[in-house]
């Protein structure tokens, strides 16, 4: 299986956690993949309810309030995963216990204090980025994708690009979590608008948004 994953600072995407976003530098990247149960405390277990009980109370409100919302046994333990490597990412920091809270739009961030952080998960895979800056992080599983997607969500440039790749499966995923990595670094979700502005753009995004 592949995978596809960019970060975004609100202007610029990049592909690896080594770039800088105009001279400041991501913080780290963490990512996990798990083929069956959760990961507890470097352990993998499979019993929902064992882990329920284990792990939820631990976990912040905030992560809390989405567990109580999400019914997906699967769903479930990507939450508690990203949750658990959010813990391991910011702990030399002392920010735990986690208090987490959210803009009006719904973007979780970090109380009192100065320390950003963006999460993303799929089919397995977790994904936590961290930075003194707002940033944004998504990844997807690489699978066939509708083309109908593209066209409603893509620009005239993006759609040029993605039908004249050799690989256009490649393509559209590099595209749309270019996408939903900028948008969920401007803290906008999918209220911006995803065919309002073009990844293509990179660098040259936010004057362009602005212009048009």
């Amino acid at each position: 299986d592949k995978t596809n994953g960019y970060i975004s600072d609100g202007v610029s995407t990049y592909t690896h956690p080594a770039f800088t976003f105009e001279g400041k530098a991501l913080e780290g990247l963490w990512v996990a993949k798990f083929e069956a149960g959760t990961i507890v405390e470097d352990k993998v277990k499979d019993d929902d309810e064992e882990l329920d009980e284990e792990i939820i109370p631990r976990l912040s409100e905030y992560r809390q309030r989405r567990l109580s919302n999400t019914k997906s046994p699967k769903a479930r333990k990507e939450s508690i995963c990203a949750e658990l490597i959010l813990e391991k990412a910011v702990y030399p920091k002392r920010l735990r216990p986690l208090h987490i809270k959210t803009t009006k739009l719904g973007k979780p961030y970090f109380e009192n204090s100065h320390t950003h952080f963006n999460i993303s998960h799929t089919d397995g895979w977790v994904a936590c980025a961290i930075a003194d800056f707002e940033i944004g992080l998504d990844i997807q599983k690489q699978e066939v994708f509708d083309r109908r997607i593209a066209e409603r969500y893509f620009c005239p440039d993006e759609l040029e690009y993605l039908n004249s790749s050799a690989d256009p499966e490649s393509a559209f995923y590099e595209l749309w979590t270019k996408k939903e990595s900028y948008v969920k670094a401007l803290g906008t979700g999918l209220k911006q608008g995803l065919s309002t502005f073009s990844v293509l753009y990179n660098a040259d995004i936010q004057h362009w948004l602005c212009e048009n």
